[in-house]
This record gives C-alpha cells, sequence and structure tokens, in this order.
C-alpha cells in the first residue's frame, strides 16, 4: 500500500520541486550579475593596437551574454509553480518579468505573510529608538532580504508619475483578468498619491522611495493572493 500523498499535493515532492527552481533561478541570475559586473574593456598591459580590445566589441559582448541570461529568467517564470503569480505581479508598474520572479523567488510563499509585516521582513520599516513618552524614528532597519528589498526601491521610483497609458504595460497585461487589471491600476493611482503627498510635506525623494517601496510590498501582496 502506498502511504505517501500524491505526487500534484504531497509537501516534501512540492518543496523540493520549489528548492530545485530556486537554484536554478538564483544560479542563472548569479551568472548574469557577474557578466554585467565585468569591465566592459580590459585594459592591456602594453599599449599595442594589435592586442587592444575594440571598446563597442567588449560592450556588445557583454550585452549579448545579459540578452542571453535574461532569456534564461524569461523562460524559467514561464513555469510552475511561479507562473501564475508572475503574470500578476507584471501588471503592477516598475515590475517586469525579471523582477516579478526574483521577488516570488525570494519571498516564496506570499500566503504566509499579510501585507503588514511584509516592510519588517523587507526591512523597510524605520528603526525606533524610544523612551518613555519620546518617540524617535531612524533609518530603515535594512534587515531581511536586501535583493529583494533593492528591487522594490527601484520600482517604487516608477511612481513618481501619474498612470498613463503604457504599450509595454499593456503588452505584460495581456490575456489578464478585468479584477487583476482593474487591482494593478489602483494600486498604481494610490502609490502615485502616496509619493506626490510625501514630496508635498517635503521629504527627500530618497525617503519617499523607500516609504512608497514598504506601501508597494503590500500591493505585491494583494496581486499575489489574488
Amino acid at each position: 500500500m502506498v502511504t505517501g500523498g500524491a505526487p500534484e499535493t504531497d509537501p516534501a515532492l512540492i518543496h523540493d520541486r520549489d528548492s530545485k527552481f530556486s537554484r536554478a533561478f538564483v544560479d542563472v541570475l548569479g551568472r548574469r550579475r557577474r557578466a554585467c559586473d565585468q569591465p566592459s574593456v580590459e585594459r592591456p598591459r602594453r599599449r599595442s593596437r594589435s592586442r587592444s580590445r575594440s571598446p563597442n566589441a567588449a560592450v556588445l559582448q557583454a550585452k549579448t551574454r545579459r540578452d542571453a541570461f535574461d532569456d534564461a529568467i524569461i523562460a524559467l517564470a514561464a513555469e510552475p509553480p511561479f507562473a501564475e503569480i508572475v503574470v500578476r505581479l507584471v501588471c503592477l508598474r516598475g515590475i517586469a518579468t525579471l523582477t516579478a520572479l526574483a521577488l516570488t523567488v525570494e519571498i516564496g510563499d506570499w500566503q504566509r505573510f499579510r501585507p503588514q509585516p511584509l516592510g519588517p521582513f523587507l526591512g523597510l520599516t524605520p528603526s525606533e529608538d524610544s523612551t518613555g513618552e519620546r518617540r524617535r524614528l531612524g533609518a530603515i532597519t535594512k534587515t531581511g532580504n536586501t535583493h529583494a528589498r533593492r528591487l522594490l526601491v527601484e520600482a517604487a521610483w516608477q511612481q513618481r508619475r501619474p498612470l498613463r497609458a503604457s504599450a509595454a504595460l499593456e503588452r505584460r497585461r495581456l490575456g489578464q483578468p478585468a479584477a487583476v487589471r482593474a487591482r494593478a491600476d489602483q494600486s498604481a493611482r494610490r502609490l502615485h498619491q502616496r509619493w506626490h503627498a510625501l514630496e508635498q510635506r517635503g521629504k527627500r525623494r530618497t525617503v519617499v522611495a523607500v516609504a512608497v517601496a514598504r506601501e508597494l510590498a503590500g500591493h505585491c501582496w494583494a496581486l499575489a493572493t489574488m
């Protein structure tokens, strides 16, 4: 008699499958980073035209390698178990396929969170030094996942301008239900209002971006758990 769960529902098999997917993604992402971080031109030891590399050729080679890694990551994003979540996250402004997949892999199971704990988990909440009735807030804690935090802050900068029609955004939203698209538009308007309100209060743009990123994490959760 077989005592194990079905292949589709066995938690151990699901965890093993997700772990293999995560390792594959991390491996491709790491190679992509190394390819992008390498200098575009190697300085020759001797000044010789025959030995020097063409800057344009070196840049083109690096771009080709980066694009190949991007294609590999996009192919991974189209596979289960994360494909369904990725196609919803890319409906948000500032979050394309690479960012959506990275957030999903880094955070894991979105269902284990509520919107409020996501900020502290990602280190996007201010530190606090309070005694008695005095409450003093400091810089963000920067605990948790550095990569996910950086991606959210980068995406937050896209919320500076009001929501407008975008061909790239429409391509990412193709095939998505009206409810998902409406929720993404609602999030875009809310995040832009938040950015504008903080700027009106005289906050620095770097501070505004972090605050909007913290709220953006909650909007990502809302779409991922729909």
